[in-house]
């Protein structure tokens, strides 16, 4: 069985395959955190002929394409970053927990986001 985070990984490169591969796909029950910031704990997002056209708390009825069952996963439409560091909870614990003096390597506030 594949990791949560290998499982999340699928997920957000199935929402990014460009429009040569462009697909039907419903992604039903995932946590879905929203490029505004706002989080839907059990929603759906629906993309057409390869392009995010919802994200939110229920998918259309009837929507059409293959249908992923992603309960328990989180996925983050539209989000391409090549590389950030996600962050759940107190921010400043976690740049202390995961500093060079306890053998990390330095992660510049810059390059990572508070998950809310």
């Amino acid at each position: 069985m594949y990791s949560r985070e290998s499982r999340s990984l699928l997920i957000c490169l199935l929402l990014s395959v460009g429009a040569a591969d462009a697909q039907d796909l419903v992604i039903t029950n995932p946590r879905v955190v929203i490029g505004n910031g706002a989080v839907v704990p059990n929603g759906a997002v629906v993309v057409r002929d390869g392009k995010i056209v919802s994200a939110g708390p229920a998918a259309p009825a009837g929507a059409p394409g293959q249908r992923i069952d992603a309960r328990g996963m989180t996925v983050m439409p539209g989000f391409i970053d090549a590389h950030r560091h996600i962050i759940n909870g107190n921010d400043q614990q976690w740049f202390k927990d995961q500093g060079p003096e306890n053998g990390a390597p330095a992660i510049p506030p810059e390059n990572s986001s508070r998950l809310a």
